[in-house]
């Protein structure tokens, strides 16, 4: 049941996290941290993920994207702190809500959905997450946003994390645009 309702979150908001407002291809680097590791009141577990994000705006308003990241997972078990590093990928689509005018900004629904490729057979795991990023600039734009996460593990427990996310991003058409005009 809850793999099926996050599989509507993302089929209804779209997913991950990088967008334009100009038609073409994107790139975009950002960090990803959890804010609060489960939504309980302590937790055994906190990632982090320093994400490479490859995609294809659309239009104003939708975007696709193929996000590539490096995950540290931290856990804390009967007192003993190990940590784990997996690569991971995924697939994301975003959808515009609300843009300017100028193209200086805009809010963005996002969702996408992974998984590990290598690492510890200790952690690997599906993920399913949903957020939002509000994204300023003209040329290179910052990126702010906060999400949740769904990890279904192969092993263990699955969790269920608040993220936050501080990342920038470039339209490569838009920039090559701007920079042959001059």
């Amino acid at each position: 049941m809850r793999k099926n309702l996050i599989c509507l979150l993302m089929c209804l908001f779209a997913i991950n996290t990088f967008a334009q407002p100009e038609k073409g291809f994107t790139v975009g680097i950002d960090y990803r941290w959890c804010v609060k590791p489960t939504l309980k009141k302590s937790s055994d577990f906190m990632s982090s993920d320093f994400v490479s994000t490859f995609g294809y705006q659309f239009n104003k308003y939708l975007s696709v994207r193929v996000p590539v990241s490096r995950e540290i997972a931290l856990f804390d078990k009967d007192g003993l702190k190990t940590w784990v590093s997996n690569q991971v990928l995924g697939l994301g689509m975003g959808v515009n809500v609300f843009v300017r005018e100028d193209g200086a900004g805009f809010f963005e629904l996002n969702a996408s959905a992974g998984s590990t490729l290598d690492g510890d057979d200790t952690w690997k795991y599906a993920y399913y997450d949903a957020g939002f990023n509000i994204v300023l600039g003209q040329t290179i734009k910052a990126n702010l946003g906060f999400g949740a996460r769904y990890y279904d593990a192969r092993r263990g427990k699955n969790r269920l994390t608040m993220y936050g996310i501080l990342g920038l991003q470039v339209n490569i058409n838009a920039t090559f645009k701007k920079i042959l005009a001059k």
